[in-house]
């Protein structure tokens, strides 16, 4: 690609951005803040702008405001598939006005329109549509007959509309020679269409509806057009059933952060052939499909059928070996890399980010993504897969391959022919033998296959037998992707006499201890003659309330020991401090800092400075900051130091004093 074309396609790019914030301007003059509902009156059709799923701004048009909008079109044909019964039908519009009339503008690649009303058979309906796989579609007959369909006129690049007066016919295979019988004048009816399939066309009715009826999915009764920006993928679901008629059922739900986390952040190209022509497509952030089923813990094989599906319900279906057995190239190890000599084959992919399309004419495939413009990838999410050049460019077969999957994709659905084997997994978690307790004896079990952890309740469910005596069975047995069982067996050894555990037999690592604002949990250990015993196998501890002066612990015999043994401990505050000292007539005032736990008092030591004994003073109440020592010599200094304490069983549990401080000399 030369500089010049280069700068060619970021100007249409810039072009396209500003189309959409000129249409966003325009919808936030016309209608009100999003913050404000939009109520819509019967006949009314609102016109919305989003980013993901926050409302930017609306417009609600009146049924006369659109019926004196310009008819961009009349008497036209359109050719449809019906997916609720399966027929082709043709739609003619009276009249009908252009979407992007109706929302301000054409929109840039990865934009979409999410359109609410009903479907063919009358239900609530809302069906999202990549803006530009309909922005130029090639549209079935143009007739001024208004009763009749012919196959004598195929027009180019017809765009979507909002036909406010259309009737509608069934067809066979063509669209050839049919009848209108009936017109509806009030239903809004956003129409696309299809490639025409007409004369010339060779392909069967079978393949035609595969590879086209994505592109089919008209929606009536149109109430709300909402015009979609781009964003990230939010959250995506894996399924997995058993045969096509099987229950679907969730096996995980992936957040965004949690795809982002699983993804490869190099470069993967991709070709595909759609609407006559073959395109390019690239992305620097996916995941392997057959990494994407390993996180969700599915267990997968070669012949198993992968279902991805887009939001408004279209999907596709391939087996997990078709799609891994047609594989393309890596181009290159960045966005900007030009080195080819080495490509990669890959399979499938689902890329949280994706390159709009560039085409592919005159050069490989490997050139052309070296020049794509990087500077906007869209990440609404599209599945990949495809072949090597060189299989697509000589096998017209192929071409479908680079075709096969939906754009913004919500779920993947595994369907399996039958279920696994169960017999064929690894059940851990059992042992040999076990001592009797009185209790059936159920150990837990981990279950396997193929280096996959399989899901309790999910992939299988667990019995056990009556497992107190002699010998005992564990029975797993497959649930949905896993059919069969597997029994394992195990000893169980004759129950002992139970012991008493004896109160000296029972110690703690310390019997005093400081407050600390949290449950204090001494560490015990527990003997039975020289043997020490262990936790949760012969006994258990549980810790009562601790409150400050005393702290109960609780030991429990189990298995082969019985009897409850209860021992304490001293809580003792914590510490305060001496804040001021104040020398006065004959007097000191000493103020602390309030103790931090709930205490009932303090002791004050002072002593004149130089002389060996304390004398104490207490003060009752937790509140009290303050205490003034009387009947003090003049002109000597002190020495103060100050302890809370708390009652326990009548007994004063006291803090460790503070630091002693010195107070200036008393006043006469």
């Amino acid at each position: 690609m030369t500089i010049a074309k280069r700068r060619i396609a970021r100007l249409l790019l810039a072009a396209a951005l500003s189309v959409a914030l000129v249409f966003s301007l325009t919808l936030l003059q016309q209608g009100s803040r999003a913050d404000a509902a939009s109520p819509a009156a019967a006949g009314d059709l609102t016109v919305e702008f989003r980013t993901g799923d926050t409302v930017t701004s609306w417009k609600t048009y009146s049924a006369d405001q659109l019926a004196a909008m310009p008819a961009a079109v009349s008497n036209q044909n359109y050719l449809a598939y019906d997916s609720s019964v399966s027929k082709f039908v043709v739609l003619h519009s009276d009249s009908g006005i252009l979407i992007s009339e109706l929302i301000g503008g054409e929109l840039p690649s990865g934009w979409s329109l999410e359109v609410t009303g009903k479907d063919a058979s009358g239900n609530p309906v809302s069906r999202s549509y990549a803006y530009q796989a309909y922005a130029n579609g090639n549209f079935y007959g143009d007739t001024t007959d208004t009763t009749a369909v012919t196959a004598s006129g195929v027009t180019s690049n017809r765009k979507p509309i909002l036909s406010l007066s259309t009737g509608q016919a069934p067809i066979t295979s063509t669209a050839d020679d049919t009848v209108v019988s009936s017109h509806d004048d009030t239903a809004y009816r956003f129409l696309i269409d299809l490639q025409s399939k007409g004369r010339s066309d060779t392909r069967s009715d079978e393949d035609y509806i595969k590879e086209e009826n994505s592109l089919s999915r008209y929606v009536s009764d149109v109430t709300k057009i909402s015009v979609v920006k781009p964003g990230p993928i939010s959250k995506f679901t894996i399924y997995s059933k058993i045969g096509d008629s099987g229950e679907k059922v969730e096996v995980k739900t992936f957040t965004g952060k949690e795809l982002s986390a699983l993804s490869h952040n190099d470069v993967r190209a991709f070709l595909q052939y759609g609407s006559g022509a073959w395109t390019v497509h690239a992305t620097d952030e996916y995941i392997p499909v057959g990494e994407l089923l390993d996180a969700a813990g599915v267990v997968f094989n070669a012949n198993d059928k992968i279902v991805p599906a887009a939001a408004d319900g279209f999907s596709t279906t391939q087996t997990y070996e078709a799609i891994q057995s047609e594989k393309y190239f890596y181009p290159g190890t960045t966005a900007a890399s030009t080195d080819i000599a080495n490509p990669i084959e890959v399979g499938a992919v689902f890329a949280l980010r994706w390159q709009g399309s560039i085409p592919l004419s005159g050069s490989t495939a490997q050139h052309i993504v070296n020049y794509m413009d990087w500077s906007a990838p869209q990440s609404t999410g599209r599945f990949y897969m495809g072949a090597s050049e060189d299989s697509y460019l000589h096998d017209a077969s192929a071409k479908l391959g680079g075709n096969r999957f939906p754009t913004a994709p919500v779920e993947l659905t595994l369907i399996k022919d039958a279920p696994d084997t169960l017999a064929d997994s690894n059940v851990a978690g059992v042992n040999a033998e076990y001592a009797a307790t009185g209790q059936p004896i159920k150990p837990a079990v981990t279950v396997s296959y193929d280096g996959v952890t399989l899901k309790d309740g999910f992939d299988y469910t667990v019995s056990y037998g009556a497992n107190t005596t002699a010998g005992g069975t564990i029975t797993v047995t497959g649930k949905g992707n896993f059919a069969g069982t597997v029994t394992k067996t195990f000893k169980i050894t004759e129950k002992v006499a139970a012991k008493a555990i004896a109160a000296d037999a029972v110690t703690l690592e310390k019997t005093a201890y400081t407050a600390t604002g949290q449950q204090i949990t001494p560490a015990v250990t527990v003997k039975s003659g020289d043997v020490t015993l262990a936790p949760d196998t012969d006994y258990t501890v549980s810790y009562g309330e601790n409150k400050l002066g005393k702290g109960t612990v609780t030991v429990k015999g189990i298995g082969n020991y019985t009897g409850d043994v209860e021992k304490t401990f001293s809580i003792a505050p914590r510490a305060v401090s001496i804040k001021s000292l104040t020398a006065g007539k004959k007097k000191l005032t000493v103020k602390w800092a309030k103790a931090k736990d709930a205490v009932q008092g303090y002791q004050i030591a002072y002593k004149q400075a130089g002389a060996k004994k304390f004398k104490t003073i207490t003060v009752t109440g937790a509140k009290k900051v303050s205490k003034a020592i009387a009947k003090l010599k003049a002109g000597k200094k002190y020495s103060v130091k100050i302890r809370a304490y708390a009652t326990a069983d009548g007994k004063k549990i006291y803090s460790a004093y503070s630091k002693a401080k010195t107070s200036k000399k008393i006043k006469k």
